[in-house]
């Protein structure tokens, strides 16, 4: 997807996800209780700030240096962005339990698998040539 803009891709990706997100709020009643509260849409005016801005911008930073970089850089990226939410969440006060350790160590543990089996394949593929 290296020819599709940054914009585009982050564009795409929030489009898919706006047809369940509006679904979800529906069948919650979330705009029935939203109309009479002006609380409630102070705050989500603040979370539609953090985002565009937050979740925004970070994704066609990120779509970005995914495609001027090369694999090695990508994927140590995303490797690290739990870390960095896991430090963020512990300097905030968060718990982290022994659960949610065991849970990142099984989720990098199939990561791990994935690509390994991937290089395996790469590997075979360009022996059988």
């Amino acid at each position: 997807m290296s020819d599709i803009s940054p914009l585009g891709i982050a564009a795409g990706n929030f489009t898919v996800l706006l047809i369940p997100a509006l679904v979800i709020l529906y069948s919650t009643g979330f705009f029935e209780v939203a109309e009479y509260n002006s609380e409630l849409k102070l705050s989500i005016v603040f979370v539609a700030i953090l985002g565009i801005i937050g979740t925004g911008v970070a994704m066609i930073i990120f779509n970005k240096l995914v495609q001027i970089s090369d694999p090695v850089f990508t994927a140590s990226v995303t490797y690290t962005i739990p870390l960095v939410a896991v430090g963020w969440g512990i300097l905030d006060g968060e718990v982290f339990s022994f659960l949610q350790l065991i849970s990142a160590v099984v989720i990098l543990i199939g990561v791990f698998i994935v690509n390994r089996s991937r290089d395996i394949i790469t590997k075979f593929r360009r022996n059988a040539i």
